[in-house]
């Protein structure tokens, strides 16, 4: 049977007219990921997903005890890495302080690619001695982490461009910090990827405006602070005094 030509011009129009609202709709959904992808450059901040076309084929979303994170290949974990590593904003040179600034904006930057990492955490206890000297002591050390399916389980593997050259399980990224005495005590836990502190007291929005740009600023100083003589050491311990005497005259500290 024929199709009368006022029928066949009425159908033509009907799909010419899907198929441009399929085009529209591509346009606004790649728009869109390009807007997500470049929401930080007001910062000065050079996105992972803009710069990077490598993509983690291999990731999904599971629970792990009770936190939702993304589980990869161990293939995807080194590219993840590699591709931060590559992230010039972040300056993994300067390690001698500044690891939430670093585990935020990695987890920020993992966020827009659509990975949700682990906040992982290594913990010492104040009151003993043996806490990582020099230069300086401390308390704890925060960098992010993704999960790998090892047989029925999932492993956390630790990135940390600071301290490493590629993902890592806890174990060896706790022993590079007991490195130096290798009987002190080093806790380690993992978090929600936007925890900022061990004790989960501080949660914080990747849409957060202003405190986004605080850690820019942040890293910004590192990066400055780490091609100086003693590697920044002294710009930070005097900015650091000089926020304690604020504290101190408010009443804070």
């Amino acid at each position: 049977m024929k199709t009368a030509p006022r029928m066949r011009g009425f159908f033509k129009g009907r799909v010419l007219m899907k198929l441009l609202c399929i085009f529209a709709l591509v346009l606004t959904m790649n728009s869109f990921a390009a807007k997500e992808c470049n929401d930080n450059a007001f910062y000065g901040q050079d996105t992972v997903c803009a710069n990077s076309v490598e993509k983690y084929p291999s990731s999904r979303l599971v629970n792990y005890n009770n936190i939702e994170a993304t589980l990869v290949s161990k293939s995807d974990a080194n590219k993840i890495f590699d591709n931060l590593k590559k992230y010039s904003k972040i300056p993994f040179q300067f390690n001698y302080a500044g690891c939430e600034e670093r585990a935020y904006e990695m987890a920020r930057q993992l966020d827009l690619d659509g990975i949700k990492v682990l906040k992982t955490f290594a913990t010492v206890d104040t009151n003993k001695p043996e806490r990582l000297y020099p230069p300086n002591y401390w308390r704890y050390h925060v960098a992010i982490g993704v999960l790998v399916k090892e047989g029925k389980d999932y492993v956390p593997y630790v990135i940390d461009p600071s301290l490493m050259s590629g993902p890592v399980k806890a174990s060896e990224w706790v022993g590079k910090m007991k490195k130096h005495n290798k009987k002190m005590e080093v806790s380690f836990h993992v978090s929600e990827q936007k925890v900022y502190d061990p004790e989960s007291r501080i949660v914080v929005s990747f849409d957060d405006e202003d405190f986004r740009k605080s850690i820019a600023e942040d890293l910004e100083k590192h990066e400055m602070w780490s091609h100086e003589p003693d590697g920044g050491i002294s710009s930070y311990q005097y900015e650091r005094e000089m926020i304690e005497m604020q504290m101190n005259r408010w009443g804070m500290y």
